[in-house]
This record gives C-alpha cells, sequence and structure tokens, in this order.
C-alpha cells in the first residue's frame, strides 16, 4: 500500500462513508481530502517531517475506523461472529 493509498482511504472514512457498507456520498469525501489537504499542509508548513505527517494520517485513519465500527455496533458483534464460526471449526474441536 502506498502513503496514498492510504490518504485515501482516510479521506474516504473522514467524509462519512463506512468500509462495512452503507451511506456515503462524493460530498463527504471531498470534505474528508480538503480536510487531509490542509492537515498535510499545515503540518510541512510548520516542518514537520514527511514521516511523522505519515504516522499522524495513520494514526487519524485508525481513530476514524475505531470510531465507525463503535457506530456500527462496537466490536462485540465482529468477537460474537468470530466465536461461532470457530466453535464448529475442527481445530476449535480439538482444544
Amino acid at each position: 500500500m502506498t502513503p496514498r493509498t492510504i490518504a485515501a482511504a482516510a479521506a474516504v472514512l473522514l467524509g462519512g462513508t463506512s468500509f462495512a457498507g452503507g451511506i456515503g456520498g462524493v460530498g463527504g469525501t471531498v470534505f474528508g481530502v480538503l480536510l487531509l489537504g490542509t492537515l498535510e499542509n499545515g503540518l510541512s508548513v510548520s516542518g514537520v517531517a514527511p514521516y511523522w505527517q505519515q504516522i499522524i494520517t495513520g494514526i487519524i485513519l485508525v481513530s476514524v475506523v475505531a470510531l465507525d465500527r463503535i457506530q456500527q455496533g462496537g466490536f462485540r458483534p465482529t468477537l460474537r461472529r468470530l466465536m461461532r464460526t470457530t466453535r464448529g471449526s475442527p481445530a476449535a474441536a480439538t482444544e
């Protein structure tokens, strides 16, 4: 994955589109692009190294994914689904 791919994913998520499906739009994605572009420009003007700019973008991306996941019903449904699928597997029977 290139840094631009990560930035594009972050912009889409910041714009309100969920990767789990649901409602999203071009307007929100444009907002996300503008927000990330402004952040990147501000960090560059402030003299922050590109390495740290990517880390900050990554932190924002992880935060937005976590917030999106919480809005979709939290992490518990995913854990329950994982538990259901592993109970019926042969690996779970040997434990």
